[in-house]
């Protein structure tokens, strides 16, 4: 198809650094914009002029472009096309020739038989218009009409190349990362940049309080920050005071919603274009099921790595934890200990009372040593009924001052056996310190277990301290 006589479009590569689908074209007809009325200066004397186009759902006119004196400025007003059935009749039909209307020339910006808006200017002369003016009109009108075509396939095709480039970079997150914070936060700030806005906030369901628990807020200029006080309501969460300013994206996989994005543009007051939206409903669902994978991997892991019946640890996980802890030490040169601690005769406890009696002592023992353990401490239940705790940043004084808070918490234990007679355990505790004891995994736990038996010798119900001059044989 060859180009009209007149070419309106920018002299230089296209403007491609990424704001908003309407942001972006009106940005770049400005330059069109400005030659055509320049064009029509040079014909005929005019004091305003603008350059109008349809909206998404073909309901109203958008000022792309307003002439003030001899500059071109951003359109900000809007007219509905039900307030202006000569507007919409001249859209509707096939008569698209420039006319008057309320003390204004119009001229329908038309090609390949479709109507993409109108070319107004506001004459100075009270004379009625002539042929001349309304030619020159048609004529600039036609070039416009090109340019706006060129201008919006531009922006059209940088917008799908940049969707299909989030979507990919979600999608290298999503089989990257088994941590869903983490992966909440990696694919929201890509969502902000890419797509401009101004905020997304990130709300996951948490079972327990039965809320849609604020996670994370990502601002395209203060980045990432904690919302753990917030809460999302579905219900009451509507955008009607700010139309098309803010939606509410829901993270839904399998029939079951996890969370949602709450997305926003109040404070630069640019719509989210639709496009926009249907990207974040394909990226939510994408974030939903790996959200979903995940906790039911870390479900899977928790019951691969937690006792069941005293909801502690089992070996396999604190050996993990310790290596994790010896690594750490070795650059730190920081102390920390291992208490290894079995219940005392608890095989007569089985044999007088029953295992369901015993399984009650291990669960109750491993509540006391939980209530007395810090935040930082690692308890697990090693074997049978041995327990064994990791006490981060403890030396040798401290880690024993733990060991007898355990014994005495455990004294004050009473469990109803056979009979209705109270059964009350003891248990015994030995200690080791790194470095002093050993620097490696295998050699802590060796000398806990050694110091564990020291404290058996020693008339058990106490705590002791490795010391290799006392060995068991």
């Amino acid at each position: 198809m060859s180009r009209p006589p007149l070419d309106f479009g920018p002299d230089g590569p296209l403007f491609s650094a990424h704001v908003r689908p309407w942001r972006d074209l009106v940005t770049e007809l400005h330059e069109p914009a400005r030659k055509a009325f320049n064009f029509l200066a040079d014909r005929f004397a005019f004091s305003e002029g603008g350059v109008w186009l349809l909206d998404d759902d073909r309901s109203s006119l958008r000022a792309a472009a307003v002439l003030k004196g001899r500059e071109v400025w951003d359109g900000e007003k809007g007219i509905s096309l039900a307030d202006a059935p000569r507007l919409r009749r001249t859209l509707e039909g096939s008569r698209r020739v420039p006319f008057p209307l309320d003390g204004s020339l119009w001229a329908p910006l038309c090609l390949f038989g479709s109507c993409l808006g109108f070319l107004e200017v506001r004459s100075t002369e009270n004379a009625v218009p002539s042929a001349a003016m309304y030619s020159a009109l048609d004529e600039a009108a036609r070039a416009l009409s090109f340019s706006v075509w060129r201008v919006s396939l531009d922006v059209q095709a940088r917008r799908r190349d940049l969707h299909l480039r989030t979507l990919s970079e979600v999608g290298v997150l999503v089989h990257q990362s088994m941590e869903p914070v983490r992966l909440l936060e990696d694919a929201v700030r890509r969502l902000v940049r890419n797509l401009g806005l101004d905020r997304i906030k990130v709300y996951l369901w948490d079972a327990r309080k039965r809320v849609f628990q604020g996670q994370v807020a990502v601002t395209l200029l203060d980045g990432v920050r904690s919302i753990g006080r917030d809460v999302f309501d579905p219900v009451h969460w509507r955008g009607d005071e700010a139309p098309r300013m803010r939606h509410a994206v829901p993270l839904s996989a399998a029939g079951e919603t996890v969370g949602w994005l709450a997305v926003d543009n109040l404070l630069s007051h640019q719509e989210i274009a639709m496009d926009e939206i249907h990207l974040l409903g394909a990226v939510s669902g994408q974030l939903a099921l790996a959200l979903r994978n995940a906790v039911l991997f870390e479900d899977v892991e928790v019951q691969a790595t937690t006792d069941e019946l005293t909801h502690l640890l089992l070996g396999r996980g604190f050996r993990e934890r310790l290596e994790e802890e010896c690594r750490r030490a070795e650059r730190t040169r920081d102390a920390f200990a291992v208490c290894m601690m079995d219940v005392d005769k608890f095989k007569t406890v089985n044999d007088t009372h029953g295992h369901p009696v015993g399984d009650r002592v291990l669960a109750g023992v491993a509540k006391k040593l939980k209530a007395v353990s810090r935040k930082m401490d690692v308890v697990a239940r090693y074997a049978g009924d041995e327990f064994i705790a990791l006490l981060p940043h403890a030396t040798a004084e401290q880690a024993v001052r733990f060991a007898r808070r355990v014994n005495e918490n455990v004294r004050r234990l009473a469990v109803k056996g056979a009979g209705g007679a109270a059964v009350r355990p003891t248990v015994s505790i030995g200690v080791a310190v790194f470095p002093e004891h050993g620097t490696l995994p295998d050699e802590l736990v060796r000398a806990a277990d050694e110091a564990l038996y020291q404290a058996k010798h020693a008339g058990r119900d106490g705590a002791a301290l490795y010391s290799p001059l006392s060995k068991t044989p």
